[in-house]
């Protein structure tokens, strides 16, 4: 007997445990996602059945999906600075809302830091792993630009020299002689 085959023309960008991609067929007995990293992932409808699925692509209200990383800073820092850096790094993230404004949670009070989670808005659901890790590497210039040092995920003790690179780095990578 064939298998019934159908071709999606909405895009669904979903999350299947740990697979996240687009949907681009759906069989009768399987599903085909393409993840970012352009692998066909072939899911098993009864897994999709039995597991939890998050659909990036669904639009819940106007506002966009709702993007967050969470970075542990010492208690020596003031807070209104470091939400003041985190909005500044989401504001420049390009993918991510202006409005509504991002805004910051305190997620724990650990031992060594407090963890502030910023959260921002997308209507880009597909480019979630490029958002996120543009987010990430904005958090790391926009404190490393007002000499703040990021904790997580562990911290132990200062060493004598400042964690931040004093310098920007002049371009050239260290090559080993023969």
């Amino acid at each position: 007997m064939p298998q019934r085959t159908h071709r999606t023309n909405q895009l669904l960008w979903l999350k299947v445990g740990d697979k996240i991609g687009d949907v681009t067929e759906i069989k009768l007995m399987e599903t085909l996602i393409k993840s970012i990293k352009n692998e066909m992932i072939c899911i098993p409808n009864a897994q999709l059945l039995n597991s939890e699925v998050v659909n990036y692509s669904r639009k819940v209200d106007g506002r966009g999906l709702l993007v967050h990383t969470t970075v542990g800073i010492g208690y020596e820092e003031p807070p209104k600075k470091i939400k003041a850096m985190l909005i500044e790094a989401a504001h420049r993230t390009q993918g991510l809302r202006k409005s509504p404004e991002p805004f910051v949670l305190w997620t724990q009070l650990a031992d060594y830091a407090i963890n502030y989670e910023i959260n921002a808005y997308t209507s880009r659901g597909s480019s979630l792993p490029k958002i996120l890790s543009d987010l990430r590497e904005n958090i790391v210039d926009v404190f490393n630009e007002n000499e703040t040092q990021i904790m997580t995920p562990s911290y132990i003790a200062d060493p004598p020299e400042p964690k931040i690179p004093s310098a920007d780095w002049d371009g050239e990578l260290a090559h080993i002689s023969d």
